[in-house]
């Protein structure tokens, strides 16, 4: 199980450029997301990284005494802000006891993107409604009122001509890894900007050839089969038409397929144990979250039925779960180990879906979260029948009341026949 030491250490770097305007975001979009702890321990490596000009490193205790939290605390703080693509952290050993943490900091997502994002709009309205939503909106937009104006600003071209006809090409300088404005990717292990660079330098493609839609969707499927970057890139133009336009030229479906032809499922990992997790321990426990996290989704039903090949209904299953409900692979993986415990090894289509959609509702980010949520749920649902036996059974003299309440369930979840 993970941990943070008080005799550990850290070190800060900036993943991306931040500026005073991101503080703002951040109070106004993301704390009521994160909670307030986790901004404040944001804006302390913030502060530290500022200040880091040695690039020295710090003990963690100086950083929990300054936050006046505890390791646990600090720990949970940390993934709600990695979960968010705000920090990615690194470590590295360095001796039995003692380990380093690397902490980088990405910036937020501007209030146009956070917005336009199903997934940080929806759980922005999910914790403090859709009135302060929009009442929050309201702050960022422009107010720019140009009636009864001419625009008369002078172009590019025609300011810098004479510089532009001298100009040499500088398309070959090396100019190395530069600071960008960047946000971390929450939701698959597939670099998109990767994949276009490749497109762009090796295929000689506009990095607009694809639409942003395009690239989104490319992203999560060829996550989900264990696709990487240059791999997808290469069979591009297999199923490309120059001639369509953009948003429209690559056929993703024949692309898909050739993804999970690709996907070699009887090679990734040994046979499966029947061990339940109910009997492992926090070590063994913690490898198989590493596991659902690293792994992609098809991969990982193909080691649960001992490494066979997952039916093509399973695997269009998986497909709307990463495309249609945005889920990354560590989610769909628990929630494929959940189904199949619940529903006998089988995976009725409609009940993964309303499961999914509970998970989404529940701002669920993470396999942790997601294993909590679901072994609550299956509690709830065995109580719930135990109950309604015990009921049936009991006499008049029965210490529970027919209008007792049940435990807290939800109804969303209740077991049901699926029939496909």
């Amino acid at each position: 199980m993970e941990y943070i030491n008080n005799y550990d250490f850290y070190e800060i770097r900036f993943g991306s450029i931040l500026s005073d305007s991101d503080r703002k975001v951040l109070i106004d979009l993301y704390q009521p997301i994160v909670g307030a702890g986790a901004i404040a321990l944001f804006f302390k490596l913030w502060s530290d990284a500022e200040n880091d000009r040695e690039k020295g490193f710090y003990s963690i205790d100086r950083l929990l005494n300054n936050m006046q939290v505890t390791s646990s605390e600090l720990l949970l703080q940390r993934r709600h802000l990695e979960a968010l693509g705000l920090i990615k952290t690194y470590q590295k050993e360095l001796d039995e006891q003692k380990r380093c943490f690397m902490f980088c900091l990405f910036a937020p997502k501007q209030p146009r993107e956070f917005f336009a994002d199903p997934f940080f709009n929806g759980i922005l309205t999910k914790y403090i409604g859709e009135k302060e939503v929009q009442k929050i909106a309201s702050l960022y937009k422009m107010k720019i009122d140009t009636k009864d104006y001419k625009e008369v600003t002078a172009s590019f071209g025609e300011v810098y001509l004479n510089e532009i006809n001298s100009l040499n090409s500088a398309s070959s300088t090396k100019l190395g890894n530069l600071k960008g404005r960047t946000t971390g990717n929450i939701y698959t292990q597939f670099d998109g900007d990767k994949f276009i660079a490749i497109l762009v330098n090796q295929y000689h493609l506009s990095n607009e050839f694809l639409s942003k839609d395009e690239v989104n969707y490319l992203s999560k499927i060829a996550s989900i089969y264990g696709i990487d970057e240059e791999t997808a890139a290469k069979y591009i133009e297999y199923y490309c038409d120059y001639t369509l336009k953009r948003g429209s030229r690559v056929d993703v479906y024949k692309l898909t397929e050739t993804f999970k032809n690709l996907n070699e499922y009887s090679k990734v990992m040994p046979k499966k144990t029947k061990k339940s997790t109910k009997d492992m321990s926090n070590g063994k426990y913690a490898d198989l979250i590493k596991l659902m996290e690293q792994t992609p989704a098809t991969k990982y039903l193909s080691y649960l039925q001992n490494n066979t090949t997952p039916s093509q209904a399973d695997l269009e299953l998986i497909e709307s779960l990463a495309t249609n409900f945005n889920l990354p692979n560590g989610i769909i993986n628990a929630l494929i180990s959940y189904t199949l415990e619940v529903k006998n090894n089988t995976l009725p289509r409609k009940y993964v879906e309303k499961v999914a959609a509970s998970l989404v509702r529940e701002g669920v980010t993470s396999v942790i979260e997601a294993l909590n949520y679901l072994n609550k749920v299956n509690k709830s649902n065995k109580d719930l029948k135990e109950k309604k036996s015990t009921y049936k059974t009991k006499n008049e003299n029965s210490y529970f009341d027919s209008k007792e309440e049940v435990v807290e369930f939800n109804p969303n979840l209740e077991d049901e026949d699926d029939d496909e």
